[in-house]
């Protein structure tokens, strides 16, 4: 009796040691990755109030003829979310992808250098999972592509009934227009 009281006694210490580093491991991973994408987006807003900067320089050099022939009424606005885009682009999203490349191939490697046998029977399930995958990304790509199609449709349609908007409402088409809409 004695010996199966100390072999619980070991194997609930081994639990606890085991909880307590995979705590530890994802406070780890936690902090690091907050370090990481907070030192991305720092780069990426420093690197596009750069070019902020720049560009305005580059507008200001224009001659008066240059913004006779160039569209500049909504320039403010396209250079915002051009520039929103940007930033994002190379701040955490560029983050996010360096982060799971690194994961991907941490959880990869490392099943292999602690047994590398189960590794192998369970690598077998990987064409499965990349199939299933592609599938599925095909399909969110096929819905994504029929969603902005309808959202770019309906938007016609709302940029058009908002433009003629008097005639709309002299008329009485704001139930017709509506339905269209929706």
């Amino acid at each position: 009796a004695r010996g199966a009281e100390d072999k619980d006694k070991i194997f609930l210490e081994g639990i606890i040691k085991f909880t307590i580093e995979i705590c530890m491991l994802g406070l780890g991973i936690w902090v690091s990755h907050y370090l990481f994408v907070a030192a991305f987006n720092y780069s990426a807003e420093r690197q596009v109030l750069r070019v902020r900067k720049e560009f305005l320089k580059a507008v200001l050099r224009q001659d008066l003829a240059w913004f006779d022939t160039n569209n500049t009424s909504d320039f403010a606005t396209k250079l915002t979310e051009d520039l929103n885009k940007l930033q994002d682009g190379i701040g955490e999203k560029l983050g996010m992808l360096l982060r799971f490349v690194f994961a991907g191939l941490t959880a990869f490697i490392y099943p292999f250098i602690e047994n590398w046998l189960l590794s192998l029977v369970l690598l077998t399930l990987v064409p499965i999972l990349g199939i299933m995958g592609a599938g599925m990304g095909k399909v969110m790509t096929s819905f994504s592509k029929d969603e902005l199609a309808n959202y770019g449709t309906a938007g016609a349609i709302a940029e058009e009934v908002l433009a003629a908007i008097r005639t709309v409402v002299a008329f009485g088409g704001q139930k017709k227009e509506q339905e269209k809409y929706n």
